[in-house]
């Protein structure tokens, strides 16, 4: 993890150099394991981003992000998805109790787009790309604890989505994620991540 960190602060330093605009970007996740049958969580991302023209309306940009994904599950009182030892979480005194598993995310998404301009303050930019991320740690049902050992802690995907941008300096970002990596060993799925996000472009 300490690798990935140090490559992932790198190569922010590195693009934010040769940027051409910077911001600071935030928002909100809605997230679930892909093939399974747990509801989605409520979630968050805020960090830094970088944009970069290439030619003639093409461009990528990259974040990198603090998220927050997860999922809510009906869970069993005999089977936690997090060790309820190290979480400070008690067997479950019903037959069936709601689950809330939060996984927190140092997250490096970089996308390709191509800006359509309506006028000098409005443009309009599909995009997409991929993204890595490391497991920073967890929480379960609030409580926050280290990341879970029966979770993937490298995560990787797929992105895509579209930008909006208003009077130069204002962005609403939406888009999608969808992980390539088995994320539990108890629901043999990814990470499903929908997004949107608003950024302040400097």
């Amino acid at each position: 993890m300490k690798r990935f960190l140090f490559i992932a602060v790198v190569a922010m330093f590195v693009m934010c150099a040769n940027a051409q605009r910077l911001g600071i970007t935030g928002g909100l996740n809605v997230s679930r394991l892909m093939k399974s049958n747990y509801d989605s969580r409520i979630g968050f991302n805020v960090g830094g981003k970088w944009e970069y023209d290439v030619v003639s309306g093409f461009y990528y940009e990259g974040d990198l992000l603090l998220s927050r994904k997860g999922f809510v599950n009906e869970a069993d009182n005999d089977h936690t998805l997090l060790d309820p030892d190290e979480y400070g979480v008690s067997t479950f005194s019903d037959t069936k109790e709601k689950y809330k598993c939060g996984l927190y995310y140092l997250e490096l998404p970089i996308y390709w787009g191509y800006s359509f301009s309506v006028n000098d303050n409005f443009q309009i930019t599909p995009k997409g790309g991929g993204y890595v991320a490391v497991g920073l740690f967890g929480d379960s049902n609030g409580i926050i604890g280290s990341f879970p050992d029966s979770y993937t802690r490298l995560d990787a995907g797929l992105c895509v989505g579209a930008n909006t941008l208003f009077g130069r300096h204002f962005e609403l970002s939406i888009g999608g994620e969808f992980g390539l990596i088995e994320t539990c060993e108890y629901a043999n799925s990814q990470n499903c991540n929908v997004y949107a996000n608003f950024a302040y472009i400097f």
